[in-house]
């Protein structure tokens, strides 16, 4: 198999995730996240679409979709189908206060398992 085109399966067999995106993911996991802080950018970027909740407003809810911690600061990095991308805005800093929010407050972070699944 040519070299790219290696490069190219193994890329889609890992799950599509690029590789800036992988390292925000780590330096995102590797941080301690502030729920209050967390709950504010909620409410400023999030519950307008997902529901104050989590469970869809207008939009997606979080149950329906894998929700581990990686998922969901991939997600938030580079969007899913509707979802812009919120990785230009918002800091790593910042994704950790979310990912400690919806864990802690709304209780959606869950495993491989949970969740539905993503059209």
């Amino acid at each position: 198999m040519r070299p790219f085109l290696a490069t190219v399966v193994l890329t889609l067999i890992a799950g599509c995730v690029s590789p800036a995106t992988q390292a925000r993911i780590t330096e995102v996991l590797s941080l301690e996240g502030e729920v209050a802080a967390g709950e504010e950018l909620w409410s400023i970027h999030c519950s307008s679409c997902h529901g104050v909740d989590g469970s869809g407003g207008t939009e997606i809810g979080l149950l329906e979709i894998t929700r581990t911690e990686e998922r969901l600061v991939e997600i938030v990095v580079d969007g899913l189908h509707d979802m812009p991308s919120f990785g230009d805005r918002l800091s790593d800093h910042e994704i950790a206060h979310l990912l400690s929010f919806l864990d802690v407050t709304l209780g959606v972070v869950g495993d491989e398992n949970e969740g539905g699944h993503e059209h």
